[in-house]
């Protein structure tokens, strides 16, 4: 399995994505979830060749956002993935990248509004997940 696939398989037992498809790359309409990858970064390699390297990816969800207390629902959406993953990774749940390696933590990273669509009735907001893990070459 890719990482992108054992990140949306894991995602997809977070509370706060319930209900919704998780997608790649896009949000086509209100209540879908997008998630795509923003960078690649070995941070050393082992004398054994081993490597850790981190992922960068971008979780987005595309909601209504007309009203004030739309929108204070949609940070607070953000605000329950954060702490959902905060918490699986205190406690060691993290994916299965099976042979993709050995996944090590997983964060997440600034989160909010990114964009309004052309009519102002929805937009999208999203956060950076941050995978560490271990890959042996």
């Amino acid at each position: 399995m890719s990482i992108i696939g054992a990140l949306r398989s894991y995602l997809a037992g977070c509370p706060a994505l319930s209900g919704g498809r998780i997608k790649t790359g896009w949000t086509d309409q209100a209540g879908d979830f997008a998630l795509f990858p923003t960078g690649r970064t070995e941070i050393t390699r082992c004398f054994d060749g081993s490597r850790l390297l981190r992922c960068r990816y971008r979780l987005t969800v595309r909601r209504f956002s007309q009203s004030d207390a739309e929108r204070t629902d949609n940070e607070a959406l953000l605000e329950q993935i954060a702490g959902w993953i905060a918490d699986q990774d205190r406690e060691g749940m993290l994916p299965d990248l099976e042979e993709e390696g050995r996944a090590l933590s997983l964060g997440w990273e600034g989160g909010g509004l990114d964009s309004y669509d052309e009519t102002g009735s929805e937009a999208t907001y999203g956060g950076e997940l941050l995978l560490e893990y271990e890959r042996a070459d």
